[in-house]
């Protein structure tokens, strides 16, 4: 939490020093004068002139034509003469009367004519008259770009209760920017427009207006196979932005249908970025592209609000909801959070006599499963009621991005009476089963078993691992080995080795069998060789290193690392 606090104190510096709105200037043609009107011989007295206003509006989903442009105050109040058509070149310029100095609110909107290029679609397509793009502007300004972005700056503004002041649309404006597009200066910025004339020139430069195009364009395409991908996207990242985050929900709970997972979106949209790069940027922003980014760790709503925007309870209420960290690395494992069920199944057993049984308590946060310690914690207090709690054992299970699963064993004292615990705690997203994860399922009783033990056919396919006689053996990991994730030093480090000395990396020894290091499944199918029951070895075939862990009789001491060719010994890892 606090370095969240930490994170949004140098948003607010950010924001204060790139405040959106320009010079705010306008362009002046000749005053209009109203004709003379007087009686008798004497003049009439000369009238004020009318200032007018130009603003030139750039909306984009890419080019857009034929759709119908509206700018009005910023409560919906008309300005006269204040409103146009898109031009073939997808933009309009509109002069109207610049009496009125305050925010504004450009709308673009669809009808029966109007089309938009699709980046990602790669062609022209419909824009109804159900389909609009907003943006808010502090000021009658000369240039408005209107795109995706802006829209879900508009969606936040529509949130506010009360007149809309310059200052609450220059810190959502800026706040979605910093999260969105955190390389272009203003979200008001007009993109370069993309059309079918340019979609395979690479003429997109590595200015404001080309980096726009392309983050707009890597939007479009992480939305690939819906039938109006640059809309579908919108959609999506309106509703789960709803309270703030990029999480998988929205204001009423988890969504579904989504492109992308909290914990991918960040690589999903890299990914996007250069394959967008690869038909449109030029040499210098394909250069970039890759470097682009995304800063979704904070809340949208939390850095407006600490901007100083008034939001109503009705807000802050989901700011409260979603208030937890997101895994943005799409790593496997790791501090996978967000709405997850957790269902505790087992059995307990009192003078000998087992009674089932199963609950389920939906939307919570997943504990890290790295950190058993904390996890023990977290059972402890579950499991507060209980009396004399001892032998206490939690086992590591599963450690995927989609499933986290705990065995958790104990016994207590209840009036006198020993009861012994058996459960199984188990992590899934919420609306999801534990046998719909597909993660681990692989017919483990809440109680345990053997089903970790490699089958005939994993072994197969994991080829040559024992190097120095005898063949492979499936071996059941002991308990005091799956019970704690282990942080190692490497040493002795030779020629060749992935590590170099003094490295310290977390080792989990999951129960199900798989081995992950600094919460990354890197290998499963544990084996001992040569009826070396000491000795758990589990073979890297990604990057064709073998890992051997002992003592599995007596207590932890070392895992050893090796090639996977010839079994060479690459270096060690040990506790301090």
């Amino acid at each position: 939490m606090q370095q969240l606090k930490t994170t949004l104190l140098l948003l607010l510096a950010v924001l204060v020093l790139t405040a959106c709105g320009g010079d705010n200037n306008r362009n002046s043609p000749a005053p209009v004068t109203e004709p003379a009107t007087g009686s008798g011989d004497e003049p009439a007295p000369e009238p004020e002139p009318r200032p007018q206003a130009t603003i030139t509006v750039t909306p984009s989903l890419g080019r857009i034509t034929g759709a119908d442009v509206l700018v009005t105050q910023a409560d919906g109040t008309p300005i006269a003469g204040a409103t146009g058509s898109l031009t073939e070149d997808g933009t309009v310029s509109i002069t109207h009367d610049g009496t009125y100095t305050g925010p504004i609110l450009v709308t673009v909107t669809g009808n029966d004519g109007a089309t938009y290029f699709d980046e990602s679609a790669g062609t022209n397509l419909p824009m109804g008259a159900d389909v609009s793009i907003r943006a808010f502007a502090p000021s009658p300004l000369e240039d408005v770009g209107v795109t995706i972005l802006t829209e879900l700056a508009a969606q936040i503004v529509d949130k506010l209760e009360g007149a809309i002041s310059a200052a609450d649309v220059e810190a959502i404006n800026n706040s979605v920017r910093a999260s969105l597009a955190p390389d272009i200066p203003d979200l008001l910025t007009p993109p370069t427009i993309v059309s079918e004339d340019n979609i395979s020139t690479q003429s997109l430069a590595n200015d404001a207006g080309g980096v726009y195009a392309l983050r707009l364009a890597a939007l479009a395409t992480l939305a690939a196979g819906e039938a109006a991908p640059a809309l579908a996207i919108l959609n999506q990242l309106a509703s789960d932005l709803a309270d703030g985050v990029i999480d998988g929900n929205g204001a009423d709970g988890a969504l579904a249908s989504l492109s992308y997972t909290a914990s991918d979106f960040a690589n999903l949209f890299s990914n996007a970025l250069e394959l967008a790069a690869s038909s449109l940027a030029d040499t210098d922003l394909m250069a970039v592209a890759r470097d682009l980014a995304v800063a979704i760790d904070d809340n949208l709503l939390q850095a407006v609000l600490d901007a100083g925007v008034v939001l109503p309870a009705s807000v802050t209420v989901l700011i409260d909801a979603s208030d937890i960290p997101v895994d943005v690395g799409g790593s496997t494992g790791g501090d996978i959070t967000g709405d997850f069920d957790l269902t505790v199944s087992g059995e307990v057993i009192t003078l000998g006599i087992g009674t089932e049984f199963s609950a389920i308590i939906t939307n919570i946060v997943a504990p890290t499963p790295s950190d058993t310690a904390e996890v023990q914690k977290v059972i402890e207090e579950s499991i507060a009621g209980l009396s004399n709690i001892q032998n206490l054992i939690v086992t590591i299970v599963n450690n995927t991005s989609d499933r986290i699963t705990f065995d958790v064993s104990f016994d207590a004292n209840q009036s006198g009476v020993t009861v012994s615990f058996k459960l199984r705690y188990d992590y899934v997203p919420a609306g999801t089963s534990p046998t719909d994860s597909g993660s681990d399922s692989s017919g483990d009783s809440s109680t345990g078993g053997d089903s970790s033990l490699a089958s005939d056919a994993e072994i197969a396919a994991l080829g040559q691992v024992c190097f120095f006689g005898g063949g492979p053996e499936a071996v059941q990991l002991p308990a005091f080995l799956t019970a704690e994730a282990r942080t190692l030093s490497y040493f002795a480090a030779s020629a060749g080795s992935p590590y170099e000395n003094g490295q310290t990396a977390t080792f989990v020894f999951s129960s199900s069998g798989k081995l992950f290091i600094d919460d990354v499944e890197v290998a499963g199918s544990p084996v001992i060789c040569n009826g070396n029951d000491r000795e758990a070895i589990w073979k890297d075939l990604a990057n064709n290193l073998i890992y051997s862990v002992s003592d599995l009789q007596g207590s932890f001491n070392e895992v050893n690392v090796n090639s996977g060719d010839g079994g060479s010994f690459l270096g060690q890892f040990s506790q301090n």
